[in-house]
Parts: C-alpha cells; structure tokens; sequence
C-alpha cells in the first residue's frame, strides 16, 4: 500500500476518532489533561480561565482537534524530520497543550 493511501486512511480514522472524543468529551482523560496543563500558560498570558475551564467550547474544541493532529505529526515527525520513536508522544503532548492554551486563550475573558 503506497504511503499515500496509509495517510488517506489514517485522517479517515482520525476524523471517527475526533467524533468519538468529541460525544465523550466528558470522560475523555486526554482532553482534561490538556486543558489542565494549558491552563497555567494561559494565565500568564494574563487570561482569567477559570470561567473558560468550566465552558463547554474550548472542552470540546480541544476533545475534536487533538485526534486530528495524529496523522499530521507522525507525517512530520516521522516522515519528513525522521525523529526517533520517543520524539512523537512529547511532539503530540507539546501540540494538545499549545492547541488548547491557544482555544482558552480566545475563550476567557482578560483579568
């Protein structure tokens, strides 16, 4: 199977997998742990989050985003950067955290 195809069919289930973390955001632990790591980076950014934290948007912004940037980073990472294998879950940890520093950001209001 061509590389090509491999990452059709990677986004194909990345796309499933965003819509299940998405119905259970809730109880979905990597988004929690995303948001819970980000949220001290926002409040130096000087962002009051804790009404963000209790929203339902960047919970399930960051529950639909984080399974899509799979595929992407291990394209990168491996890919084209040709890391080892140890640099893809800092990679994939370092992506949630700034994609949901990022989504509090926009979603608390400035202290």
């Amino acid at each position: 199977m061509s590389l090509t195809v491999t990452y059709l069919l990677a986004f194909i289930g990345s796309i499933a997998l965003a819509a299940l973390s998405t119905l259970g955001a809730l109880v979905n632990p990597v988004t929690g742990i995303f948001l819970q790591c980000a949220a001290p980076l926002a409040r130096l950014l000087g962002r009051q989050v804790s009404d963000a934290l209790g929203a339902w948007g960047p919970l399930l912004w960051v529950s639909a985003l984080w399974p899509l940037s799979l595929p992407l980073l291990h394209g990168v990472v491996f890919q084209l950067l040709r890391w080892p294998w140890w640099s893809f879950p800092t990679a994939f940890l370092v992506t949630g955290i700034l994609t949901a520093t990022l989504l509090l950001f926009l979603y608390s209001a400035p202290e």
